[in-house]
């Protein structure tokens, strides 16, 4: 079993984690070919399909071995916020696309579930943050049911992350700080239509965008009042680990009485 001593994870600049990539890499076990491993199987884009010889899609005949390691309780730590971290700097030392990216499963007040992906900007043992209109669905969907699950889909490493827990607003302050930080183009757009509300056309956003250049010229981009951030605190982690003829490794954090967690391996 692993452990060690827990620091905040600032997702967003990556600088801190980078700084850290050799020490993680030795103190992990994780194997440097993965980062190019990773890179030879990168797909380039936009691809060319020619119709007339592509033929019918065969799903069921789309399947690959998963080979890139192990996973047991003895390499586990004894936390799930200080694993999440040694995979976490582990999938960004491997060079794979967006691996702060994780889809955020929510229900709404009509017991809808409703997914979707955003960027993971702040990590510590308090809970995992990020940052959204707060008239979306989303933020409805959270403000009716506080729970929602958060998914790691690092498939490049043959890895998966799962995090159920309570969403929680932050402090306007917190939120209002990393704003400051957000390119300029990226706070003018916070400010553009009511996200996850319809509007007529692309062009709508870009002459509303355009216009809100022209307000905000000269002058520092203020946060919107309808804007701001949810941490989720977790009371359940999943790791998994891909593993050959679909014997997968899975190990589950369940958070106990006083802040300990119970961890058990689970059938793939």
């Amino acid at each position: 079993m692993l452990s060690g001593s827990f620091e905040p994870l600032l997702v967003d600049p990556l600088l801190p984690i980078n700084a850290r990539l050799a020490t993680c890499i030795i103190r992990t076990s994780c194997h440097v070919v993965l980062a190019a491993s990773v890179a030879a199987n990168r797909v380039q884009y936009p691809l060319t399909i020619d119709k007339k010889v592509a033929g019918p899609m065969k799903l069921e005949d789309n399947r690959r071995e998963y080979r890139y390691g192990k996973l047991t309780r003895a390499t586990l730590a004894d936390s799930p916020h200080l694993q999440f971290r040694y995979w976490m700097e582990e999938a960004v030392a491997a060079g794979i696309n967006d691996p702060t990216a994780m889809t955020v499963s929510s229900i709404n007040a009509a017991g809808e579930p409703w997914s979707r992906i955003v960027l993971l900007k702040s990590f510590d043992e308090g809970g995992l943050g990020f940052y959204t209109s707060l008239d979306s669905r989303k933020a409805r969907d959270i403000e009716s049911h506080p729970r929602v699950v958060l998914h790691f889909p690092w498939l490049q490493m043959d890895r998966q992350v799962i995090v159920g827990g309570r969403a929680k607003m932050l402090p306007a302050e917190t939120s209002a700080a990393y704003f400051a930080t957000r390119p300029r183009e990226s706070q003018i757009a916070a400010w553009v239509a009511t996200q996850s509300e319809e509007i007529a056309s692309r062009q709508v956003l870009d002459d509303e965008f355009a216009r809100i250049q022209r307000e905000f010229s000269g002058t520092d981009v203020p946060m919107p009042e309808r804007w701001g951030g949810y941490t989720v605190i977790p009371d359940i982690w999943e790791f998994w680990q891909g593993g050959q003829y679909r014997l997968h490794d899975r190990f589950e954090y369940r958070k106990q009485k006083k802040d300990s967690w119970n961890i058990r391996r689970l059938a793939p």
